[in-house]
């Protein structure tokens, strides 16, 4: 969800510099820094090893495109944080396939004909 909404921020970010729109550009990477940040935050990097390492690595990088992005008023840097996020949410996509609802035992009662007849009809019969 961080991924996608990063990804968001920055599409907005990029419509509001090609129509130079300053302020909302400035909301929109600020928004996209913060998601970057908590990102980067979350990594596990005792446990993670190099793995963590390297996503730090890649989120300050990508933290550094936004600022240059802002502060150079430039469309090619968002589009490069674009391309590095989408491989990583495609990544941690295909790491979590969605998870199917846990399947509910069949609760309903056995149907017989006998169901449909009034109790006495099979009085007596076996």
């Amino acid at each position: 969800m961080l991924y996608d909404a990063a990804l968001d921020s920055i599409a907005v970010a990029r419509r509001h510099v090609q129509n130079r729109n300053i302020s909302a550009r400035t909301v929109a990477i600020n928004k996209a820094l913060r998601i970057v940040m908590e990102l980067s935050h979350c990594l596990n990097r005792e446990a993670g090893g190099v793995i963590s390492r390297n996503l730090a690595g890649l989120y300050a990088y990508v933290v550094r495109l936004l600022v240059e992005a802002n502060s150079k008023q430039i469309e090619a840097p968002l589009a490069e944080a674009e391309s590095l996020l989408s491989t990583l949410a495609a990544a941690w996509k295909a790491c979590n396939p969605p998870q199917l609802e846990p399947s509910l035992p069949n609760t309903d009662p056995v149907f017989r004909p006998s169901d449909l007849l009034p109790r006495d009809a099979y009085a007596g019969k076996s």
